[in-house]
C-alpha cells in the first residue's frame, strides 16, 4: 500500500480469474466496496497514476 499526497491510499492486488467476465465481476465488486473510489486492471508495465 502507498499513500499519495492527497492523502489517498492506493492497494495492489494479485487474484486469480478464470476469465475477462470473471474480471469485470471481480472489479465491479470491489468498487461496491464503501470507501473505494476506483478498480482497475493494471498490467506490470502500466504506471500507476
Amino acid at each position: 500500500m502507498t499513500t499519495r499526497e492527497d492523502q489517498k491510499a492506493v492497494l495492489d492486488f494479485v487474484v486469480e480469474i478464470s476469465d475477462t467476465r470473471h474480471l469485470d465481476q471481480v472489479l465491479k465488486a470491489v468498487e461496491r466496496v464503501e470507501g473505494v473510489i476506483t478498480a482497475r486492471r493494471m498490467r506490470a508495465w502500466q504506471e500507476r497514476s
